[in-house]
């Protein structure tokens, strides 16, 4: 009260400083808890040829699956990858090949889906898809594409928009399902040959 009667622009100013570091604060970049996300897929390409993608992820880890399908009310993945955190662990699995591609790597590697924290990100609007709430995160990056997000504050992508595609959350569901868990089938065999080269699930 003092502060107020004495310094009324003092008090002012450090309220607008308060607003505008509270602006500037990054996002959350990965979800906090286990999750499931399916996704539209808008604008596929020769070379993004998934209309329908679901993300599973397990916060602690974190484990991560990621199923692509061709068509958008696909219930059957064409490949799906895998990525372990705490192996630093990534699977490409190619069902029509009956196997799997696996390396090393320290981090997921999936921007539309999972933002990566060297990205730097200016606060757009706030938004709802899929009946949750989410603001509007613009990345730049010198490693990936310009990629604009909607994360919600608890770190999930709800929407991306890249130059090649966009993809959009129809449904999020808390938890894991039973029957997709993140790992490699029994009766698929480690593939020798050179893993594609896209980096993103197609």
């Amino acid at each position: 009260m003092l502060l107020r009667l004495r310094f009324p622009w003092l008090a002012a100013e450090l309220l607008c400083l308060s607003v505008a570091a509270a602006a500037q604060e990054p996002p959350l970049l990965a979800p906090n808890r286990d999750v499931t996300v399916t996704y539209a897929v808008t604008r596929a390409t020769a070379d993004h040829v998934a209309h329908k993608l679901r993300l599973i992820y397990v916060a602690r880890g974190p484990a991560i699956r990621v199923d692509s399908f061709v068509f958008p009310d696909g219930r059957t993945p064409f490949n799906t990858v895998l990525f372990d955190g705490a192996q630093a662990k990534r699977i490409i699995i190619v069902y029509q090949l009956q196997g799997y591609f696996e390396e090393d790597l320290a981090s997921p590697d999936m921007p539309e889906l999972i933002p990566d924290a060297a990205m730097h990100f200016t606060r757009g609007a706030p938004r709802t898809i899929a009946g949750l709430s989410c603001t509007d995160w613009q990345a730049t990056s010198d490693r990936f594409e310009n990629v604009t997000y909607c994360l919600t504050d608890d770190g999930i992508v709800l929407a991306s928009d890249t130059k090649t595609r966009t993809l959009q959350a129809t449904d999020v569901v808390p938890g894991v399902p039973a029957d997709a868990p993140i790992a490699v089938p029994s009766d698929l065999r480690r593939l020798q040959a050179r893993k594609p080269a896209a980096p993103n699930p197609e």
